[in-house]
């Protein structure tokens, strides 16, 4: 490696590591004004289907099973 590639690297790293001391504080805060509900509520309007294989799951019942090898 040569000396300005190292340049480049060391500049990345930098301003990466800055980047993501914005971006946690700003999700701190957002989370800390708003809370999760609106991050669940889109995470349920995105995962729960109009129509599953032509049937409405609408009122029905949902389980969650976890398997372990």
């Amino acid at each position: 490696m040569t000396s300005d590639q190292l340049d480049l690297i060391g500049i990345g790293f930098v301003v990466s590591f800055i980047v993501a001391i914005i971006v946690v504080k700003a999700f701190v805060a957002a989370i800390t004004r708003f809370g999760f509900a609106p991050f669940a509520w889109y995470r349920i309007t995105v995962e729960i289907p109009s129509d599953v294989n032509g049937v409405n799951p609408a009122g029905s019942r949902v389980w969650f099973e976890t398997n372990a090898d």
